[in-house]
């Protein structure tokens, strides 16, 4: 029988509930249970078709429980060893809104499968659906079962505890993953893919270098794969590189060759420092200040500034300087398309921002956030116009947002949360949109 027809089978398959399960819920976490009319979950495991099955069970402690048979259960998910997915029945995941248990009268398994529905069994992603809350096994006395009392789950050196089912997959795929648990190096046995665990010699197992002997026991596969991208040898070059590959650092990713351990090692040399002290945030800003504006990546004096602080600085100041003149420069732009826009009535008039000194001081003294609009101006994005009184040319008074042909907003002092718009000025801007075949307002 192939794989995907014996999973098939298990879900079609009526099961009896372990031996004692509700004494066991009943038991064991009643007291324990901190939030009454919670949804938990208790993993058993047994053998079927002489493979490990583990099996979870929803349950709920209702407030003011007295009897065990008050208690709502289901069985929820099935997993059998050295299977690609999960059987899932009457529970599923609303992402932000967690996970969703339909308990039925009985708590039985439904075999009919469908595709992700809570009143039939449906396939899940293996990695998802792992339930923590209680386990109604001794995996000690399942590891004398299962004929493995040598695989190294029960050491003491085995700090990290994954689920014991994931261990027990992985030790019949690689037995070997027993010397990492007992050796301490716990952290390797999920990665137990990536290392030639045939080896006979630290280089040949881990594929890097035995300078990295003293450190094996506080290091990651990931780590293990970075030392072996990048022939590294010490851990201020691994902690440099694994904050590098940061996504919010890609600048220093990007950029990073030979001589930039050597530039970091110089800085923490010279400043007295550990590497978890190196102003990575700093550095990517420098570098992507640098790129934008156009300055030569490939050139040392670039990409390793003497002093660091005072090149991001010198390069902050000029930066601001540059991008405030594109965006004056783009909403200037802006501006003279609008300014077939122009119009006066009734003692107002209208007319658009030109520069991002008008839309700072019009937020300023309106307190609302056309400030932050420059970029969107600029661009041509949308555009903004000032409502002033003829009297007061100078002051502002009402700010209009107009996207191509459309009023988007029109705002007053403070959005208009207090003092609702004039008369006049409603008036104002309908007249406004009538003389220039406008809408929305």
């Amino acid at each position: 029988m192939k794989d995907s027809e014996l999973l098939e089978k298990l879900g079609e398959t009526k099961l009896r509930w372990p031996k004692g399960l509700r004494k066991y819920i009943y038991d064991e976490t009643l007291y324990k249970t901190t939030n009454r009319c919670t949804t938990y979950y208790v993993n058993t495991l047994e053998v079927w078709k002489k493979r490990l099955l583990m099996r979870t069970f929803a349950f709920k402690v209702p407030k003011g429980l007295i009897r065990p048979f008050n208690m709502e259960i289901q069985e929820v998910c099935r997993r059998l060893e050295g299977e690609k997915d999960v059987l899932l029945c009457q529970i599923e995941n609303h992402s932000m809104g967690g996970r969703s248990v339909y308990f039925t009268e009985t708590g039985n398994w439904i075999t009919r499968k469908e595709n992700s529905s809570y009143y039939a069994w449906y396939t899940g992603g293996k990695s998802n659906w792992w339930f923590f809350d209680y386990d109604m096994f001794d995996y000690k006395e399942w590891m004398k079962k299962l004929e493995i009392p040598y695989c190294g789950y029960d050491s003491p050196n085995y700090e990290y505890k994954m689920p014991f089912f994931q261990y027990v997959e992985l030790y019949k795929k690689y037995p070997k993953i027993e010397l990492l648990a007992k050796g301490g190096m716990w952290k390797l046995i999920t990665g137990a893919r990536y290392l030639n665990l045939k080896g006979k010699s630290f280089e040949q197992i881990f594929k890097i270098p035995a300078s990295w002997k003293k450190h094996i026991k506080e290091l990651e596969i990931s780590d293990i794969l970075i030392i072996r991208k990048n022939d590294i040898h010490t851990m201020n070059e691994l902690i440099y590189l694994k904050k590098a590959s940061m996504s919010n650092l890609k600048y220093i990713k990007k950029y990073f060759n030979n001589k930039t351990l050597k530039y970091v090692d110089k800085y923490l040399l010279d400043h007295s420092v550990s590497i978890s002290d190196f102003p990575f945030n700093e550095y990517n800003d420098y570098l992507r200040m640098a790129e934008e504006m156009g300055c030569q990546m490939e050139r040392n004096r670039v990409l390793f500034p003497k002093d660091l602080h005072e090149a991001h600085d010198h390069m902050l100041n000029h930066y601001q300087e540059v991008k405030d003149k594109e965006v004056n420069e783009g909403i200037e732009k802006t501006a003279k398309k609008l300014m077939k826009y122009k119009f006066n009535s009734d003692g107002l008039f209208i007319v658009p921002a030109m520069n991002n000194k008008e839309l700072i001081n019009e937020s300023r003294v309106l307190d609302h956030c056309v400030r932050t609009y420059a970029s969107r101006v600029s661009k041509g994005e949308t555009g903004i116009l000032f409502i002033r009184k003829k009297e007061e040319p100078e002051t502002p008074f009402v700010t209009l947002e107009l996207k191509g042909k459309r009023v988007v907003q029109v705002r007053g002092y403070k959005n208009n949360v207090h003092n609702p718009l004039d008369q006049s000025v409603i008036d104002f801007v309908h007249k406004w949109e009538q003389e220039f075949r406008l809408e929305g307002f």
